[in-house]
């Protein structure tokens, strides 16, 4: 998912990490009930202790932002400057934590190619084209069933973050897809306008681009992300 972006930002000199989260590219899956949003940052941590000289700048998208809180929360010395794409800090609604569970439930009894059929058009915009939603679609059923179900239950058992965002003191960016139906932008313009102790909380809205603004439009996405390292 990041790849374009990733050979922008190489392209301007950083050095770029894209950890695959457990169950997923060529990571294994924990058991299910392993994964919670608090374990998941500390595997981040862990390689950005490993890999990253022990700093970095972070960027995730939609769950990675949840977890980029998280690790914000537990290490927050870890991160020189962080990047939140199409992510939201409050927690799941009891409808859609319940929502979540059902997914487990499919994708346990059918599988997980009728989620990647249905899940392209909701997280991209309505101009994505068809090889676009072919390539997310593609990339659903190459995941361990086992790490879908297990980022649905870490996702459902989320803390909501909202009371931290004012904490927060190094520079953030704020991404948003303008067509993002799952986390609209006001909700990352609201999340920056909470981080009051930030000496930048900048929002870039994307046009034609919704929740994987990261993949759909890299083009407007990679500059603004290079923009922003290259204050830090």
């Amino acid at each position: 998912m990041w790849a374009p972006v990733a050979s922008l930002l190489r392209d301007a000199g950083h050095t770029v990490l894209t950890p695959d989260l457990p169950g997923f590219g060529n990571s294994h899956a924990w058991n299910v009930e392993n994964y919670s949003i608090e374990a998941l940052a500390d595997h981040i941590y862990s390689v950005i202790m490993q890999q990253a000289g022990g700093q970095a700048i972070v960027a995730g998208c939609s769950i990675g932002g949840y977890i980029l809180l998280e690790l914000l929360r537990r290490h927050p010395q870890c991160v020189q400057g962080a990047i939140f794409c199409d992510t939201q800090a409050s927690a799941d609604s009891p409808e859609k934590a319940a929502s979540r569970m059902t997914v487990i439930e499919d994708v346990k009894k059918m599988g997980i190619i009728p989620l990647s059929k249905r899940m392209p058009e909701k997280l991209l915009s309505p101009r994505a084209s068809q090889q676009l939603q072919a390539q997310v679609a593609a990339v659903i059923t190459r995941q361990s069933a086992y790490g879908i179900m297990g980022l649905q239950y870490a996702m459902a058992q989320r803390r909501d973050q909202s009371a931290l965002l004012p904490q927060l003191t190094m520079p953030l960016l704020f991404i948003a897809g303008k067509d993002d139906s799952i986390t609209p932008p006001a909700i990352l313009r609201a999340m920056a306008e909470k981080c009051t102790a930030a000496p930048t909380a900048e929002l870039v809205v994307i046009p034609a681009a919704g929740h994987l603004a990261v993949l759909e439009r890299p083009d407007l996405v990679g500059p603004a992300i290079v923009s922003f390292s290259q204050r830090i």
